[in-house]
């Protein structure tokens, strides 16, 4: 429901990333189905505009700029220029992102590079926001500033994160 933040808690192979590879279609499921807001992930790609992933080890382009990342995943998501210019100062603030806008995503330090991550999964406002450990790199005041902001930004949104910490 939106305004809930879900866990899923469980050991490191007990299938928590795949369970959120299949929500998001990136893998198809051997036998039944996933829905995700009553439309089946299967063949149907209309329900990613409403879901932000950002998967264990988020990948990014280590030849972009933090903002570029950030601008980059806006266009994937068709992100309308006012829409990106009205959602980027929100999402650089609570991230903590300024200092390193104009920095190579290569030269940062993981924490920082998982913070580019899910900023470039927020920069389309979506719904429903799924995180693979998203406090995997951070220190521990990172980790409570994340936890604070998720808290947040769950009010009227949909969070599922998986995590092997029982904290």
């Amino acid at each position: 429901q939106s305004g809930e933040i879900v866990f899923l808690v469980g050991p490191n192979g007990a299938g928590k990333s795949t369970l959120m590879k299949l929500i998001t279609g990136y893998i198809t499921p051997s036998k039944g189905d996933i829905s995700v807001n009553d439309m089946s992930v299967q063949g149907n790609r209309n329900f990613l505009a409403n879901i932000g992933y950002v998967p264990e080890n988020a990948p990014l382009y280590g030849d972009m700029t933090t903002y570029e990342y950030i601008h980059y995943s806006s266009q994937l998501h068709r992100v309308s220029k006012q829409e990106f210019e009205k959602t980027l100062p929100f999402v650089l603030q609570n991230l903590q992102l300024y200092d390193v806008l104009n920095q190579k995503t290569d030269t940062l330090s993981k924490g920082y590079r998982r913070r580019v991550a899910i900023a470039g999964a927020l920069i389309h406002n979506p719904k429903i926001l799924i995180l693979d450990e998203p406090t995997e790199g951070l220190d521990p005041n990172q980790k409570h500033q994340l936890h604070s902001f998720i808290k947040e930004y769950s009010k009227d949104r949909l969070i599922i994160i998986s995590t092997h910490l029982m904290e």
